[in-house]
């Protein structure tokens, strides 16, 4: 205290000796009272049909296409997938679905009763919950799909079927959407064309790539199924694009060798992360398993940090109020442990709102703010 009116003391005389002997009537002491724009007009806006952070759908997409390098693929990402399911689900409400695109069959898969250890399976929930007591091995016998599927692999066709056109039993209106993709090739969606049978898909695919289905058209139809910018992500594991230009007769080239095989260029699938920004990501599949992976899929995606709201008009100041209403109760949210202010951002030019930890079963969000 001491050091405190010392200060005091040597400001007055400064003051005095300069000649500064009045108050300054433009000075205004202390914070603006709470409740008060500084600049703008104030508004309001309630936000509904969001995702909440601790609410997610796990979406795995495992290939399904005839060969020895799809089981290789299964098998490999099993042990690590069952492993950090399990410990998310220790902090989140976490459920997951399967979907092979090497067929047209639409929605979720199911357990596949021709393994091993799952014969009793049957009439198998297609939705796993994680938790009811046998969701690992349920989980397990969901994943090994097997190599029945068809030689072209659709993967951005399934996921228009599951989310825009028919949807999941997965999806739930509330919980954010992550979508795993692993494959050792590239997306092949779009109409319909001449199978020769002596030619691979994927090179029939490269050779006929401006008759597939438009990726930028794609993403966004699955961008607007979302509420908040987080509440669909899309995480591929793959083979990392290349130079290659292949004429048709020319093969395409693997674009990496592992363990698991040959995994050739999906800059298809690639894209589809890039025009997703940050809630796309894309992985290199040529390693020898999928442990380390996964481990950043699951800490950076599946956990997540928050949920972002967007205001319609310019945020100009930190937000006046915000109030979580759910089924039972209406509570303020305390700033710096419910929400905090992002200021813009690439998602939300006007301004974000992020909501933090685990708000609680929220059904609508009012924010009260100052707008330009």
């Amino acid at each position: 205290m001491a050091v405190v009116r010392g200060g005091s003391v040597l400001v007055a005389v400064v003051m005095a000796l300069s000649g500064c002997t009045e108050a300054n009537p433009a000075y205004q002491p202390g914070p603006v009272l709470p409740g008060e724009c500084r600049v703008g007009a104030e508004t309001s806006e309630t936000f509904a049909g969001f995702e909440l952070p601790q609410k997610v759908d796990l979406l795995v997409v495992v290939p399904d296409a005839p060969g020895e390098q799809t089981m290789a693929f299964q098998e490999a990402l099993l042990p690590e997938l069952l492993d950090q399911v399990e410990e998310a689900s220790r902090d989140l409400d976490l459920q997951v679905g399967v979907v092979s695109p090497g067929g047209p069959r639409t929605g979720l898969a199911v357990a596949n009763q021709e393994v091993r250890g799952c014969e009793g399976f049957e009439d198998s929930p297609a939705v796993i919950d994680t938790g009811v007591e046998d969701w690992r091995a349920l989980l397990e016998c969901t994943v090994m799909q097997g190599s029945r599927g068809a030689r072209r692999q659709r993967v951005l066709d399934s996921l228009g079927s599951g989310y825009v056109e028919d949807g999941l039993d997965l999806v739930r209106g509330d919980a954010r959407q992550v979508v795993l993709v692993v494959t050792p090739e590239d997306d092949c969606s779009g109409p319909d064309f001449e199978d020769d049978g002596t030619n691979t898909f994927r090179d029939l695919c490269s050779w006929q790539r401006d008759t597939l289905l438009n990726v930028e058209r794609a993403v966004e139809s699955l961008q607007e199924t979302a509420g908040a910018p987080e509440g669909f992500s899309l995480v591929v594991i793959g083979g990392p694009p290349t130079s290659q230009d292949p004429a048709v007769g020319e093969e395409l080239e693997p674009a990496c060798e592992s363990g698991l095989g040959p995994v050739f260029p999906a800059p298809r699938l690639y894209e589809a992360t890039r025009l997703l920004g940050e809630q796309g990501v894309f992985m290199n599949a040529c390693v020898e398993d999928f442990s380390g992976l996964l481990g950043e899929v699951f800490e950076g995606v599946v956990h997540g940090d928050g949920v972002t709201l967007c205001p319609e008009l310019i945020v100009a100041q930190e937000f006046l109020e915000v109030v979580g209403i759910d089924a039972n109760d209406d509570r303020d949210l305390v700033f710096g442990e419910d929400y905090f202010f992002a200021g813009p951002t690439r998602v939300c030019p006007e301004g974000a709102l992020r909501l933090m930890g685990d708000p609680g079963e929220l059904e609508e969000v009012f924010l009260r703010y100052c707008a330009l």
